[in-house]
C-alpha cells in the first residue's frame, strides 16, 4: 500500500510540473540603451524595454511600470510608465524609455570617452483576463560607453576642415594640370 502511495505521489507530481506552461508577461531585454547631455543640466537616458507575454493562449493588460534607475550605484531617480494596452499572446512589448535626470547627480568622469553601468530595476504591473493584478519584478544591468557630445562635435568639426583641405588641394592641383595643358598647346 505504501508503494502505491508513493507512486501516485510521485505521478502526481511529475505530471504537475510538466503540465506548467509559460504564462503571463516576463522581461526579455533593454534596447538601444544611450545616456546623452550628460555635460548639460540635464542627462537622459533613452532605449526600449522588452517585456513578452509567454502565454500562448492569454492576452495580458499592461498597466503600469515603475523602475529605479542608478548610475554606477547611485540612484538618480524613479522611471514611471502608464499606459492601457493589450499584448497578445506569444508577442512582445518594448516600453519607450526616455527618462531625463539632473546630470549633477551622475558620478564625475573627466575623461573624453568612459563608461557607466547603467541599472534599471523595478516592477510592470499587469492585469491577466480575469482582471486580476500581478507585479512583474525585472532587473537589468549594462554597462554603457558614453562619449562626451561636445567632443564628438570637435571630431566632426576636425573631419570637415580635413576634407575641405583635401578638395581645396585637389582643386588646386586640377587648376594646375589646366594651365599645364594650356601652356602645351600654345
Amino acid at each position: 500500500m505504501k508503494h502505491v502511495i508513493l507512486i501516485f505521489l510521485a505521478a502526481t507530481l511529475l505530471l504537475s510540473s510538466c503540465n506548467k506552461s509559460d504564462s503571463g508577461l516576463r522581461f526579455k531585454a533593454v534596447y538601444q540603451l544611450e545616456l546623452v547631455g550628460i555635460k548639460k543640466r540635464s542627462a537622459k537616458l533613452n532605449g526600449y524595454l522588452g517585456f513578452e507575454n509567454a502565454s500562448k493562449k492569454e492576452e495580458v493588460a499592461f498597466v503600469s511600470l515603475m523602475a529605479d534607475v542608478l548610475v554606477d550605484g547611485k540612484d538618480v531617480g524613479t522611471f514611471v510608465f502608464n499606459d492601457d494596452i493589450q499584448i497578445q499572446p506569444v508577442s512582445e512589448y518594448k516600453v519607450p524609455l526616455n527618462y531625463s535626470f539632473s546630470s549633477e547627480k551622475l558620478p564625475a568622469k573627466a575623461e573624453d570617452e568612459f563608461t557607466y553601468a547603467i541599472q534599471i530595476k523595478g516592477y510592470v504591473v499587469v492585469k491577466d483576463a480575469a482582471g486580476d493584478k500581478q507585479n512583474v519584478p525585472f532587473d537589468h544591468t549594462e554597462t554603457i560607453k558614453v562619449k562626451v557630445q561636445k567632443e564628438e562635435r570637435q571630431e566632426k568639426r576636425d573631419e570637415k576642415k580635413e576634407e575641405k583641405l583635401s578638395r581645396k588641394e585637389l582643386r588646386k592641383k586640377q587648376m594646375e594640370e589646366l594651365k599645364l595643358e594650356k601652356m602645351e598647346k600654345k
